[in-house]
């Protein structure tokens, strides 16, 4: 089957994609925490112009991160759709649904849209970082920098497997529809409670088969790359201009 990985385009050549690992992410905590800070629009506004600059420069196609910005609307837009009825403020428009009252203030909806464009911003600088970076040296940069690495080890083995696990469903649920499991709505529960417990047995296994492989061939709970990360002098100035310029954008009136 066909899977979509998050790092499908950091293999292209380019300048972003050269950078030391470690420096993007750097840039890119700085920009996530500047999203998360700002209280202005037009802040939030440059940010984003220049996020989608550095993603131009990379040769990141537009719908690309369109399409994972998506992702981030059910989120982000469940609590954007509250605060404009929840927030105290000057009404703009009520009405009566039953016996509660919703009132919709012109703060309420400035702190939604304020929510929105907050999550919208740093979700963007978080997939440019992840699509310019192949997943591996994104871990190897965490531990680097001196994240637990049993947080590593999390992350990297629910990307390498969580694509099998995906696979393993789907074979199992096509199974069942070819032997008519589960046409009938009383059948159907537990037909899907089958399958889980089926699909628990079967990743126990193939967990147990991975450790013992990964054991035989000298594994030692770390994650290890065939070219280690240097930090060159461009690594350097870029995360030196990139951390000036938010820092200045940060402390602008």
């Amino acid at each position: 089957m066909h899977h979509s990985y998050m790092d499908s385009l950091a293999h292209r050549r380019g300048f972003v994609q050269s950078l030391d690992p470690r420096a993007k992410m750097a840039v890119t905590g700085g920009a996530v925490l500047l999203a998360a800070l700002s209280e202005q629009f037009w802040r939030l506004g440059v940010l984003a112009i220049c996020l989608l600059a550095l993603a131009r420069v990379a040769g990141l196609p537009l719908g690309y991160l369109a399409r994972r910005l998506l992702l981030v609307l059910p989120f982000a837009g469940t609590i954007a759709l509250l605060l404009p009825f929840t927030s105290p403020g000057e009404p703009i428009w009520s009405t009566h649904l039953g016996p509660w009252e919703w009132t919709l203030t012109a703060q309420g909806l400035s702190s939604a849209l304020l929510l929105l464009a907050r999550a919208l911003t740093a979700s963007m600088a978080v997939f440019i970082l992840v699509a310019t970076t192949p997943f591996d040296r994104l871990l190897h940069a965490m531990h680097r920098l001196g994240t637990p690495r049993i947080i590593v080890l999390v992350l990297a083995f629910l990307y390498r497997y969580l694509f099998v696990l995906v696979d393993e469903a789907m074979r199992m649920y096509r199974a069942a529809q070819a032997r008519n499991l589960g046409r009938r709505r009383r059948g159907r529960v537990a037909v899907a409670a089958a399958l889980l417990g089926s699909l628990f047995l079967r990743t126990y296994e193939r967990a147990e088969r991975v450790y013992m492989a990964m054991t035989a061939r000298g594994f030692q709970g770390r994650i290890e790359l065939l070219e280690p990360l240097h930090f060159h002098l461009g690594d350097a100035a870029f995360t030196a201009l990139g951390m000036a310029f938010l820092l200045a954008l940060g402390m602008s009136p």
